[in-house]
């Protein structure tokens, strides 16, 4: 019961940050029922299926839109909803959660709803090496993991700045709500502000630059004057991101391959900005993402958490006999203590 106690106090801190007038609704349920679609905010392609078919391949990017059934306000603050899940399909990942339409979704986002919110449970790509023998291998496949789930968290904010009339969007006002894996995202989306703050970590220094000195995460390369190719993409994902060749200009056989697609722009017209970001769990890839420039958030955190560290710490893969260590993160803790001393 506790859990959905939280919801409550995390409601009422949002409605409160959101907007200094608010009344009644965004407070409690002013609703008795909700309304669910099922759409898609984008398409992009998967590197979950390389292992086994040795290339990328295209996916929806699906989600569940709640709203207040009957409501006639014109504009209404939106919630981005992101599962856990470990960066992997349910039961691969060991857990029996790790879906969009999980128990603890449809709870959290139905009383958002009831309250007056717009919620979108939205999916995101999988896919990482968490079981990888190297150390490395493991803290590469999941950056890269994390960085498209920003991506991805980005794209669906452009969505419904696109098709904001029809879902009755007041663009002004969203939040990325991340639960487990998804408070990753929510975090590393609230706070990295341009795509070299991925190499400039400081805790500790470089930690996702490569033992060969190449970054985890390549934006993209110049292959010639004024002329580069996208290859992660941008942190917006608005670029086309292809993988590229072999440094000596010949096609890399993969997997995967040469040519192969690893992002896919949607709405670039649009910004990525939102105003707010919750995280239940998860954690920062690096403090330093964190600035004056971030956006105020709520954290909510078990101190005892065994997936995601609290305070500054190793994340560990939790598997038998004994637990893979994968990268030092830093938590709840210390990311709302930085909040505090930067006001």
């Amino acid at each position: 019961m506790k859990n959905f106690n939280m919801i409550w106090s995390l409601a009422l801190m949002m409605a409160c940050a959101l907007s200094a007038t608010a009344q009644t609704r965004y407070l409690a349920p002013v609703f008795s029922n909700v309304t669910v679609q099922t759409a898609s905010f984008g398409k992009n392609y998967t590197v979950l299926a390389v292992p086994s078919i040795g290339r990328t391949l295209g996916q929806q990017l699906p989600m569940d839109v709640y709203q207040p059934t009957g409501d006639t306000l014109a504009k209404r603050p939106l919630v981005i909803y992101l599962h856990t899940g470990n960066f992997l399909p349910t039961p691969q990942n060991g857990s029996p959660s790790g879906k969009r339409n999980d128990s603890t979704c449809i709870e959290i986002c139905t009383r958002l709803a009831k309250m007056g919110y717009v919620v979108a449970s939205a999916d995101y790509r999988l896919g990482w090496n968490p079981v990888s023998p190297v150390e490395e291998a493991r803290k590469n496949t999941l950056i890269n993991a994390a960085y498209r789930g920003v991506q991805d968290a980005r794209t669906c904010v452009r969505f419904f700045k696109e098709n904001a009339a029809a879902y009755k969007v007041d663009t002004t006002k969203i939040v990325i709500w991340g639960q487990g894996t998804g408070g990753y995202i929510a975090l590393a989306a609230a706070t990295l502000n341009k795509y070299s703050e991925v190499l400039t970590t400081t805790a500790p220094a470089g930690k996702f630059i490569g033992s060969n000195g190449v970054p985890m995460v390549v934006e993209k390369v110049q292959v010639a004057p004024g002329v580069f190719l996208f290859i992660n993409s941008d942190i917006e994902g608005k670029n086309l991101g292809l993988v590229p060749p072999n440094a000596n200009g010949t096609p890399n056989p993969g997997p995967p391959p040469t040519g192969d697609t690893l992002c896919l722009p949607n709405w670039v017209n649009h910004s990525s900005d939102f105003q707010m970001f919750v995280n239940m769990g998860g954690a920062l890839g690096d403090i330093s993402w964190l600035d004056s420039a971030s956006v105020p958030g709520i954290s909510y955190h078990c101190p005892s958490d065994p997936f995601a560290p609290y305070k500054d710490d190793i994340l560990y893969v939790p598997v038998p006999p004994t637990p893979l260590p994968v990268v030092r993160v830093q938590g709840s803790y210390e990311v709302q203590k930085n909040m505090n001393s930067l006001g």
